[in-house]
């Protein structure tokens, strides 16, 4: 059977066939995830790559480019990022699931992209590998559990880490219950995002720290407020006397789980303050853990293993490909945000 692929910006006439596709092969998929996918993203339009059947161009599988706008050293780049990998059953091995990353790579300069990248599952790695995505950035989750026992094999360690927890637990209470800290900082949960998130990224993207997602107002609200996959909280951290936004965690709870998708800090205090915080609001709320999501090249986290935070025995493996020479990567600031769920 053969088989051509297409690009489109918008291809309302096979969204029933994308729809009936991700209903099968990806469940829970929601339909409102098309027009989100398809419209309103700020930093331009998602691209479609379709492959059709020659003769009766039924569509055999799809595959999305959702662009990224990324800071690096002080410029705008345009980042890539390719996902919603679908293919009809009937048609995958050598058919269009062999073809689609390389056919992306071969057409993303012209479309104006410095860098593509895909968090591939591992049954599709070697195949990425081959369409030439060379480059890897290694990701762990990080796994704060409310009750340490569950989360050990061995009984001392279990012992040690919950003394940890313990500690850190207590020394960050008295400091948010601080008076001082009362009088300095105030936290807040809110469901939008207002002009002071733009105030805020102009002060973090000067921070140095490395590779970094772009994160406006604009963004932050299509990202979480408008994405119909999930409801989204935002806790802020802001600096009583003057009310300046001076960090921030967005977050979902499901199944009693805590997933951090962002957290973004002016100073690592305010980071750790906002975990804390966040941590309290798990307990009030029946919660088991937190979990967010670390890149092997960002050492911004690093901290909160010393707090209770284990590394998960299960890694995943971010591949890219860098279509702009010298592109500096060594200090890429990854978070679940930056996947395009």
């Amino acid at each position: 059977m053969g088989f051509h692929i297409e690009q489109s910006e918008n291809p309302h006439e096979y969204k029933d066939q994308i729809l009936r596709m991700w209903l099968e092969y990806l469940p829970g998929t929601p339909v409102e995830r098309y027009n989100w996918l398809t419209l309103g993203n700020p930093a331009g339009r998602t691209r479609w790559f379709l492959a059709l059947d020659d003769r009766s161009q039924e569509l055999l599988g799809f595959i999305t480019l959702m662009p990224r706008l990324f800071v690096l050293k002080g410029r705008e780049v345009l980042f890539g990022i390719m996902g919603d990998f679908v293919v009809d059953k009937r048609h995958r091995g050598f058919g269009p699931g062999m073809q689609f990353p390389k056919y992306v790579l071969n057409n993303a300069s012209e479309l104006g992209f410095s860098l593509i990248y895909t968090i591939p599952y591992s049954s599709t790695i070697k195949n990425i590998e081959r369409a030439g995505f060379n480059g890897k950035l290694h990701l762990r989750w990080l796994i704060r559990p409310l009750n340490l026992h569950r989360y050990v094999k061995s009984e001392l360690a279990g012992y040690l880490l919950n003394f940890m927890a313990m500690v850190f637990d207590g020394v960050t209470h008295v400091l948010l219950l601080n008076p001082l800290t009362l009088r300095i900082f105030e936290f807040e949960e809110m469901e939008t995002f207002g002009k002071e998130f733009d105030l805020f990224w102009e002060r973090l993207k000067t921070c140095g720290y490395g590779v970094l997602a772009k994160r406006d107002a604009s963004f932050l609200a299509w990202r979480y407020m408008d994405n119909p996959s999930m409801k989204f909280r935002v806790l802020v951290c802001r600096q009583r006397d003057s009310g300046n936004l001076l960090g921030y965690v967005i977050f979902s709870i499901n199944d009693c789980k805590v997933d951090i998708y962002d957290v973004q800090f002016l100073q690592a205090k305010i980071k750790y303050l906002l975990i804390q915080r966040l941590i309290q609001i798990a307990k009030q709320r029946g919660c088991k853990a937190l979990y967010i999501l670390s890149s092997s090249r960002d050492d911004s986290l690093s901290g909160l293993r010393a707090f209770g935070f284990i590394a998960s025995a299960e890694k995943h493996q971010l591949c890219y490909v860098a279509l702009e020479p010298g592109l500096n990567l060594d200090s890429w600031r990854f978070f679940q945000c930056d996947r395009n769920e």
